[in-house]
């Protein structure tokens, strides 16, 4: 699943979950719920770099526009925060949580890391995936960030 789903779900369950210890486990654990059992489609980086060794341009493209919509919605949400600076650190976090499994898994992409247990998490990781076609695969993640859009904002 892309970033922008975790983190707004991590962020929604910050709002309805706001004792942070709790949440942040409840964040992180929600990441391999919708990962492993929301079917969802996003670029196929372990397939590349198993059959090219690198990622290709296009998925790259895909991994940046969405990291790029994620900042700007924490962005917005922090600027709305002002002044609560401890806010702003739990959306932080909160966001930190929502993606670390897929942030544990940069070295392995992006850095050429051959480490075993790396290795066998990614393995782990895209074998539990739940991917769908790409049609479907995108509708379900577009319903993801809506109903957490109503959540955060209406």
């Amino acid at each position: 699943m892309l970033i922008t789903p975790h983190v707004l779900v991590g962020l929604v369950i910050i709002k309805i979950f706001p004792y942070p210890l709790g949440a942040f486990l409840l964040v992180l654990l929600s990441h391999f719920f919708l990962d492993f059992f929301i079917p969802h489609w996003n670029p196929h980086i372990y397939t590349e770099m198993k059959k090219n060794k690198k990622i290709n341009l296009s998925s790259l493209v895909i991994i940046l526009i969405d990291g790029l919509i994620t900042t700007l919605i924490f962005t917005y949400l922090s600027y709305q925060a002002l002044p609560n600076f401890g806010k702003i650190i739990i959306y932080g976090l909160t966001a930190f949580f929502s993606i670390l499994p897929d942030l544990i898994e940069v070295p392995y992409y992006f850095f050429g890391s051959k480490n075993k247990k790396l290795i066998s998490y990614v393995n782990f990781a895209h074998k539990y995936q739940s991917d769908g076609n790409v049609f479907w695969g995108v509708i379900t993640q577009v319903l993801v960030i809506l109903v957490c859009i109503k959540q955060l904002f209406f």
